[in-house]
């Protein structure tokens, strides 16, 4: 028989010994050695990048743990923040500050949408934008509309971003479907959100059947006047998408993003 040492990591113990018995009486050459040290070798080799793999799933599997549960506390502190906004909402007096606390709300719902998605996703880096935009339109609608009638409709392709450009186009969605809905002045209002990837880019375009931005955007800087179109463009411009209004008799806004900067795949 001949054996030979199967080698640990550097400065470790070895793994064991491995040996080879003849049936018959024999004996094994140099070379002979030599071959099984080799295989010996590559045992060892084996052994180490079977230990290390588990080692790296057991830390994956405890950093997926942690990184649900603060994902999960997260949601709940927003939810909190979001009822105590509410709650203050219904305290205050002045119409001006109602509305100024439930449009901090809406924003605070747009990063709360943004975690129900990673809460329910198993990949932390990607939202799915048409579910997305969907919901925080829907959302905005249902509690803006009071008794106006609005219809919201999605054409969307299946298109999968990274967080950051998610919430960015979801304030900006926010605020769209926010100020169709105080300006438009439509008893029928319908608000009209497409999403799309065409020449290298992710484009989301967002319209409704209002009577148009009219002389608005000279406004914009007005005192008083303006600041819903100014968020838009001031979040747009800070992320580094493409922006236009098309001037119509309606309001239309589209957004253009580089595939190659803020994509992350399309379903």
């Amino acid at each position: 028989m001949v054996n030979v040492i199967i080698p640990g990591p550097d400065g470790e113990p070895a793994y064991g010994l491995l040996q080879v018995d003849s049936k018959e009486p024999r004996e094994f050459s140099r070379n002979d050695i030599e071959f099984l040290q080799g295989y010996a070798n590559l045992v060892g080799a084996a052994i180490e990048r079977h230990y290390y793999q588990r080692r790296l799933q057991e830390a994956l599997n405890i950093q997926e743990r942690l990184l649900a549960e603060l994902q999960h506390r997260v949601k709940n502190n927003l939810a909190v923040i979001s009822s105590l906004l509410q709650m203050k909402a219904g305290r205050a007096a002045h119409p001006v500050s109602k509305r100024d606390i439930s449009e901090v709300m809406q924003q605070v719902d747009v990063l709360r949408e943004l975690y129900d998605q990673l809460y329910a996703s198993s990949n932390v880096d990607q939202v799915d934008l048409s579910g997305y935009i969907a919901a925080i339109c829907n959302n905005v609608a249902s509690f803006q509309a009071g008794r106006q009638k609005v219809r919201v409709e999605h054409d969307h392709a299946a298109v999968l971003v990274n967080p950051d450009l998610a919430v960015t186009l979801g304030i900006v969605a926010n605020e769209f479907v926010t100020n169709s809905i105080k300006h438009a002045g439509s008893e029928n209002l319908k608000i009209s959100t497409s999403i799309k990837r065409e020449n290298g880019e992710v484009r989301l375009s967002l319209a409704d059947n209002g009577p148009g931005l009219g002389d608005a955007l000279e406004r914009k800087e007005d005192a008083g006047t303006g600041s819903g179109l100014e968020l838009i463009e001031g979040i747009l411009d800070y992320a580094g998408c493409d922006w236009e209004w098309e001037a119509s008799a309606s309001t239309k806004l589209h957004v253009g993003v580089s595939v190659s900067e803020k994509m992350v795949h399309q379903g």
